[in-house]
């Protein structure tokens, strides 16, 4: 990886962070650099790119931090350590790890299916020592108060034990379609926009493709314009939005 390309990976990790994904956008990232919007393509194709790429850094130094947890020794300690590794990280990465617990659930596809899979890879490791604990008699079943404020910190730096509602899909009347929003809405923000459709049960990208089904378009749209003409993707406006958003049933009809 270039030099400018890892810089901007970490400017990509720091606004991410401090901003949210979504709103992040572009030009944040071009004049952080103190570069022209247009030349951050010569590096990255969209910015869903840098969002894998942080993503997956989180979780590569997250792994490594377990690594560190010897496979043998009191499973009490054992667990101390790999809190301890996972705090570390956390402290020595702050926006790398801040991704790997928050922004992550904006990947898409193929990439947020490899993302989950390591992910709950990285917290069942810390089930197998909880596991291990009960069943030599380290830990109480009963999860004690002293194990309980254990599980509770570890869920307050982003550890799970058991399954998110926020990673299960929304079904409603919008369920398997997809669409793009690109521009500045006057009613609305994007996000609240995103947010309306996605609690229909549509899903929200930042990618134009053939599975697209509409892209609304706002005030001084993006490069998506051009994207939804070209693989033939129909245009919608603010209007064309508010209508779906008011009566999702006539599009599902």
């Amino acid at each position: 990886m270039s030099a400018r390309r890892t810089e901007l990976t970490r400017t990509a990790a720091r606004l991410f962070a401090e901003k949210g994904y979504h709103g992040t956008s572009i030009g944040d990232l071009a004049e952080a650099m103190g570069v022209q919007k247009g030349s951050l393509y010569a590096h990255i194709e969209s910015k869903a790119d840098l969002l894998w790429e942080v993503a997956s850094e989180g979780s590569a130094a997250f792994h490594a931090a377990l690594d560190s947890v010897p496979d043998e020794g009191p499973v009490v300690e054992r667990i101390r350590t790999a809190l301890r590794a996972h705090l570390r990280v956390v402290a020595e990465q702050l926006d790398v790890a801040t991704v790997f617990v928050r922004e992550w659930r904006y990947l898409e596809g193929e990439r947020r299916e490899e993302f989950v899979a390591e992910r709950r890879r990285y917290e069942e490791r810390f089930r197998a020592l909880f596991r291990e604990g009960r069943e030599r008699g380290d830990l109480r079943t009963d999860l004690d108060d002293a194990n309980a404020a254990l599980v509770s910190e570890l869920q307050a730096i982003g550890l799970r034990f058991e399954s998110d509602e926020d990673d299960r899909p929304v079904e409603g009347p919008l369920t398997g379609r997809q669409y793009v929003i690109t521009g500045t809405l006057e009613s609305m923000t994007r996000e609240e926009a995103r947010a309306a459709l996605e609690s229909l049960g549509a899903k929200v990208s930042d990618n134009v493709s053939k599975k697209t089904t509409a892209v609304f378009v706002g005030e001084s749209p993006g490069s998506k314009v051009a994207k939804a003409e070209k693989v033939g993707v129909a245009l919608r406006t603010e209007a064309g939005l508010q209508a779906l958003l008011a009566d999702p049933a006539a599009e599902a009809g």
